[in-house]
Order: structure tokens, then C-alpha cells, then sequence
């Protein structure tokens, strides 16, 4: 990928007193290079390695936090999609199949060592997500996993949204807040009482950094068929101040992931379809 990259001073100066943001980003690196086209990473809790899925979440690979051992562990349509990494090595995938017609859901827990697939959950028309995810017992982030289409209208503070999917939700790190995406509207964050509804900035794909203080937001442009450019930016929950950190590049990040300790932002880049790495020092 070739690419100028420019961290401005300027940048640096209209940003530093308004958030502890980076003090230097690195130029996106390639990571992970495969002839699948790869996308959605998502670290291991202790981030030594990094699960990826294929187009229309169909498979998942696995690979050392350097993107070296790269090794298919399922292929499974839909495997990829929301999957989550459990803490004994294992990485549980809701993966679907077609019966009489009709797609049917299943929750496994694919081992990352052997590949070998455990069924939590037979197939069945309708699987709770949020049953599925580590903090879904949070009520509100329960609505926007299992109703997304209904989430404005169940939470009283997005009735104003009425109509509008919900979608992306992420539970911040003390469990307080959950930031989340309103089809066309932008970045929110609430509390998970549902106070405190705030609006942070334009972007998908919310990932939190583990001060609980700041998201990483992925920010594109389209010509109504495909993305036709797209940047990362690191962004305040508290005032909003942003900074782009792929400024000047060519890649196209439609899916992104922040490393455990906050150092590393994973992501997959639509250009090529290989997965990418920012390194940031503070």
C-alpha cells in the first residue's frame, strides 16, 4: 500500500490540551496478508494473537499478535460475524445454515488450538446475541444486540431517533457506558442506566480505549455502491476532540480493533483486503 503519511504539528497543538491523545502514530503497517480477503480483527483478551473473518463474515483465522501462524480455524458461513474471544483460548462464533430454506442460527465455541468446534446452542430460528456476549447481561446493551431495528423505540432516551437502526454497541471497560452507532446520525454514548445520552462525533464501528475516556471510530465515504475513502480517528467521550491517525493514507478502514493495552489499532483495510496495524505512543 503506498501512502504519504502526515501527522501535522498542527494537529498535535489543536488536539493536546483537549485530550490525552497520542503524542505520535505510527504509518499503518501490513499485518496480516492472505489470498482470502480478511476483515473485522478482534484481539485475545491478553493480546497475544488476533482473530480475523473473511468477506460476509464467512470463516475465521487466527493469528499471533505479529500476524505471523496465520491458520484457518473454521468455515463456517456467518462464523465471523460479532464473534468473541473467551479467556481459555477459544473464540465463540454464531454461525448459520440454511434448512427447508430458512436460515438458522447456531452458537459454538471453536478451540483456536485444534479448530474443533463445541456446540453451546443448536441451530434455531432465533438466537439472543447478547446471551451470547460476555457483558449482555447490561439491559440496554442487551436491546441493541438482540433489537437493533427496535432499540430507538424500546430506550426511552433514543425516542427521538425513532426509526433509526442502533447498531455497533460497545460496552466501555468499567461497564458504564456503551457507545453505539444510529444509522446516519453518528457516534452516541449513554450510561447503562440510560442516562446521559451524548452524541460524540460522525463515524462506525465505536471501539473504546481502555481508559474508558476516548473511542476509536472508523469514518467513510461512499459513492452510493462502494467506499471510495475512509480514515481512522481517535476521539475524546468527554469533549469530543478528534485526531485522524491515517491522515494521507490510501487505505479504506471499514472495520478496526484496539489492542488491549491501547497501543495497537488493528484494522481491515477495504482496499485490498488485508488487515493493518497502527502503532500509538502516548
Amino acid at each position: 500500500m503506498k501512502s504519504k503519511f502526515l501527522l501535522s504539528a498542527a494537529l498535535l497543538l489543536c488536539c493536546g490540551s483537549m485530550m490525552a491523545q497520542p503524542v505520535s502514530v505510527s504509518e499503518p503497517q501490513l499485518l496480516i496478508k492472505s489470498s482470502e480477503s480478511l476483515m473485522a480483527p478482534v484481539w485475545s483478551p491478553d493480546g497475544t494473537m488476533i482473530a480475523v473473518t473473511g468477506d460476509n463474515y464467512s470463516g475465521i483465522w487466527v493469528a499471533n499478535a505479529d500476524g505471523t501462524g496465520l491458520r484457518q480455524v473454521s468455515n463456517a458461513q456467518g462464523a465471523g460475524y460479532k464473534m468473541q474471544w473467551n479467556d481459555a483460548g477459544s473464540i465463540t462464533s454464531t454461525p448459520y445454515v440454511t434448512v427447508d430454506q430458512r436460515r438458522m442460527t447456531r452458537v459454538e465455541s471453536v478451540n483456536v488450538a485444534t479448530g474443533v468446534a463445541r456446540v453451546l446452542q443448536p441451530a434455531a430460528r432465533e438466537v439472543k446475541r447478547s446471551r451470547v456476549m460476555r457483558h449482555g447481561q447490561q439491559s440496554l446493551l442487551s436491546i441493541m444486540v438482540d433489537d437493533p431495528l427496535h432499540a430507538s423505540e424500546r430506550i426511552p432516551a433514543l425516542n427521538q431517533y425513532a426509526g433509526q437502526g442502533v447498531i455497533n454497541p460497545a460496552l466501555s471497560p468499567d461497564e458504564k457506558q456503551i457507545a453505539f452507532q444510529i444509522a446516519g446520525k453518528g457516534i452516541f454514548v449513554i450510561n447503562t442506566d440510560g442516562t446521559a445520552l451524548k452524541r460524540i462525533c460522525a463515524g462506525a464501528r465505536p471501539a473504546w480505549m481502555p481508559d474508558g475516556k476516548a473511542l476509536v471510530v472508523t469514518r467513510l465515504e461512499d459513492n452510493g455502491h462502494t467506499f471510495t475513502a475512509g480514515d481512522l480517528y481517535y476521539v475524546s467521550t468527554e469533549n469530543s476532540a478528534q485526531l485522524n491517525i491515517t491522515p494521507g493514507t490510501q487505505a479504506i478502514p471499514t472495520s478496526l480493533a484496539v489492542s488491549p493495552d491501547g497501543k495497537k489499532v488493528a484494522f481491515g483495510n477495504d482496499v485490498d483486503g488485508c488487515i493493518y496495524l497502527i502503532d500509538l505512543k502516548f
